[in-house]
């Protein structure tokens, strides 16, 4: 072998040995970056969720300070007569929608209209959206745990309550507008700035004093100031009306019957009205 040959391979393997001597690998530098770049942003998380964190009612699962209760959705059902099972069913079809709709600490609360002078509404429910899987930061928390606690707290009782509407207590008389009044008090006091209401009701208002069994729609009695001296202000909440509607009352639920009622909601402040 040539002087020449030895020369340019002893000079080829000085300079293939300090090119491996002195290269550093990539792939365990980038993983190393990674794994600090998932720690910085777990803490960055952990750190905003500890400093935002909203105190919360035990039994309610609310916020004790109400201006992070974003949405407040109510159900009145009148059960004074006995509900039919297709409104049960109407009901719980209506409740599964606003479940798919509620943010964390969204509130529900169902109450079914008494004829008790005491008391014209029983509260059935009234809690909030403890949060969901979805509503969990992966990073911080466990999506399951969260998803496990929303159906043991919220959703069973719920369901729960959803099952005995069928068996709801019937009343003597049906003080529609007292139960609205008493509702609207109630909202006022929760100031809850977006308010949702659904009236689940025949819409056929009877007390000691007025009864549209006996007026009608067809008389003078149904445009009675007596609607007017009750005190309710539903603050341009959303209404819906989901109308039952039975067959004793097919002369009474016309067109007519309906048109009233919806001017009589919006004069007393409904953004719009619904119809169900």
């Amino acid at each position: 072998m040539s002087k020449k040959f030895k020369a340019l391979s002893r000079k080829k393997f000085k300079s293939n040995f300090k090119k491996k001597k002195g290269s550093i690998p990539k792939a365990p530098i980038l993983m190393i970056l990674g794994v600090l770049l998932f720690f910085i942003a777990a803490g960055v998380a952990l750190y905003n969720s500890q400093k935002n964190k909203i105190e919360i009612d035990k039994n309610s699962f609310c916020p004790l300070e109400k201006e992070y209760i974003n949405h407040q959705y109510t159900i009145l059902i009148d059960a004074t007569d006995k509900l039919p099972k297709l409104y049960s069913q109407k009901i719980k079809e209506l409740i599964k929608d606003i479940e798919l709709d509620m943010k964390k600490y969204d509130k529900l609360s169902i109450y079914i209209l008494n004829d008790s002078e005491d008391n014209y509404l029983i509260e059935k429910f009234s809690m909030c959206n403890p949060g969901r899987g979805r509503d969990i930061n992966p990073l911080i928390g466990s999506q399951k745990i969260a998803e496990y606690q929303w159906r043991k707290n919220f959703h069973k009782p719920l369901d729960k309550l959803l099952n005995d509407l069928e068996s709801l207590s019937e009343a003597k008389r049906t003080p529609l507008l007292d139960g609205l009044e008493q509702l609207m008090t109630k909202f006022k006091l929760s100031k809850v700035k977006n308010q949702t209401l659904y009236i689940v009701s025949d819409l056929m208002e009877y007390t000691k004093s007025f009864s549209m069994y006996m007026h009608g729609v067809s008389t003078a009695g149904f445009d009675s100031k007596y609607f007017d001296t009750y005190d309710i202000d539903f603050d341009n909440l959303e209404l819906h009306v989901i109308l039952v509607k039975r067959d004793k009352l097919k002369k009474f639920q016309t067109r007519k019957f309906k048109s009233f009622w919806k001017n009589f909601f919006k004069q007393k402040g409904t953004a719009f009205v619904v119809y169900q």
